[in-house]
């Protein structure tokens, strides 16, 4: 989760035989541009998040959750007794 550095994804690749990371950071764009070349080459599928998608995601946050998931193609709804939100991702490198 988050934005992590090329070295620590090259070294996640090392020792797990699958990688994924789900970026969501308001800065995700620029970590994605600027590290995208060191991807290329690494077994490791990358997914970005919208950074106001996850905060609307977070209001639906309480100290007890109860929530239903439904995920299909890229996209899950998330719903509360709070609220509901839908979550879409977009897949920026895939690895099978």
């Amino acid at each position: 989760m988050g934005e992590p550095a090329v070295d620590r994804i090259k070294k996640a690749t090392r020792q797990s035989s699958a990688v994924k990371i789900y970026s969501f950071n308001s800065k995700s764009n620029t970590w994605w541009k600027q590290g995208q070349k060191h991807f290329n080459g690494l077994p490791v599928s990358v997914f970005q998040f919208e950074w106001k998608t996850i905060q609307s995601l977070a209001t639906l946050a309480q100290r007890t959750l109860d929530l239903s998931v439904t995920i299909s193609d890229q996209s899950a709804y998330v719903a509360s007794k709070d609220g509901e939100c839908d979550v879409p991702w977009v897949p920026l490198q895939v690895i099978p």
